[in-house]
């Protein structure tokens, strides 16, 4: 009877170490919550640099001002160095050659330029922000000071479609939209031990069959993902308030919000930083510069549930300041460019978006130089044959489009 009290008893004593000791395994597991960090954008973007080696951010298409943040991150002195690549969702696979020439530095028609983003398959109309071009621009710019060696690299992430072929190829094309961009990244960043920013919709940092599940599958751990404030705030009204007051102190500088690295978000930043939403796909409705974005138009044959749970908000600016940029005015005053999408929408490609209501185009808007010979000629034609009165301002009184309807 004693030898089995004793062994009785050390059963007991082994138990109650394994109570002390599992519950601090598990706490070693569940980092603790921290309380959210607010600091200046560019900083907390390359902090997560060193500890992943790709940093999304959650695109809400068409904000000025978050197109000039991209901007700033790839001419920060920091960027070429440590980091040197970026993926974006603007730009068509098809035409990486093209890029590939423009950002070295390498004469390029403005013409053949625009092939980048009026070639991408899951935009309707094309990515044809001027604030996507810029971006381009600035990459150019940048590289100029540059060794070959240590040049910006600009992966273009849209599936690539031979528009001259007749037939529809979009499903393909679009179903696509994650799993192209995947493997730019495994083979040409991941594999290779290298590191990039990501500049996609936010929808697509979910998991499972989205870009950054289908990364993760093979690399866990790879994305720190920043979403957009008004991507977040479009799905979920209010859901960042209780962080704007320390956010204010940091703008009109670009700020992100983040848990410490190590720690788990607090409640707050779970609720700020989620996506979570029955996601329709559609032709989204072209906004003039100025205006709030609106989101796609709804097409219930392709829509699904997704959730994203992002690392992070961006705010680029207070709520009330994120309007749209201008859109280059080719895909309406380009009449060659123009019959060329109503061909495309003939033969299973997006359908062709008229001149919207309330919209309007300022020439001083296009007064830029994107260092691509016929630019600025195609921008004074396509005003000369459309702006009547030479106000430098074209509406939809003014506009005869080429396309009969």
């Amino acid at each position: 009877m004693r030898f089995i009290a004793t062994v009785l008893s050390f059963g007991v004593l082994l138990s109650a170490l394994f109570n002390l000791v599992v519950p601090a395994a598990r706490a070693q597991d569940s980092p603790p919550a921290a309380e959210t960090v607010v600091q200046p954008a560019l900083d907390g973007i390359f902090e997560a640099f060193k500890h992943h080696p790709l940093v999304g951010i959650g695109d809400d298409h068409g904000i000025s001002k978050a197109m000039d943040f991209y901007i700033k991150i790839i001419r920060d002195s920091r960027f070429a160095p440590e980091v040197g690549n970026v993926v974006v969702e603007f730009g068509a696979g098809g035409r990486q050659d093209i890029i590939d020439s423009y950002v070295a530095g390498e004469t390029v028609p403005y013409t053949t330029l625009r092939m980048v983003w009026t070639d991408t398959v899951g935009w309707n109309p094309t990515a044809g922000w001027l604030g996507f071009a810029e971006f381009y621009a600035a990459v150019r710019d940048r590289n100029k000071s540059l060794p070959p060696e240590k040049r910006i690299k600009v992966w273009l992430g849209e599936p690539p479609i031979d528009w001259s072929r007749p037939g529809n190829q979009m499903i393909d094309a679009v179903n696509d939209r994650d799993s192209y961009p995947a493997g730019i990244i495994e083979r040409e960043i991941l594999d290779r031990g290298e590191k990039a920013l990501v500049i996609y919709g936010g929808f697509h940092f979910g998991r499972g069959g989205w870009l950054r599940g289908l990364i993760e599958a093979k690399h866990p751990n790879s994305f720190y993902v920043a979403l957009g404030l008004f991507g977040v705030e479009r799905n979920k009204p209010g859901a960042c308030a209780s962080l704007l007051k320390r956010v204010t102190e940091i703008l009109p500088t670009p700020a992100i919000a983040a848990p410490a690295f190590g720690t788990a978000p607090d409640a707050t930043m779970r609720k700020c930083a989620t996506l979570d939403a029955r996601l329709t796909t559609g032709s989204f409705t072209l906004q003039p510069k100025g205006s709030m974005p609106v989101a796609p138009q709804p097409n219930a044959a392709q829509s699904k549930t997704l959730f994203v749970e992002a690392e992070a908000v961006l705010f680029v600016g207070p709520l009330e300041t994120l309007r749209n940029g201008a859109f280059l005015p080719d895909y309406l005053f380009d009449a060659e460019y123009r019959r060329e999408m109503a061909r495309r929408a003939a033969n299973g490609g997006p359908q062709l978006v008229r001149f919207p209501p309330g919209w309007v185009f300022r020439k001083v808007d296009y007064a830029i130089d994107l260092d691509a010979p016929g630019y600025a000629e195609l921008i004074d034609a396509m005003f000369n044959e459309y702006d009547k009165n030479r106000d430098g301002v074209v509406t939809r009184e003014e506009y005869v489009d080429p396309i009969p309807m």
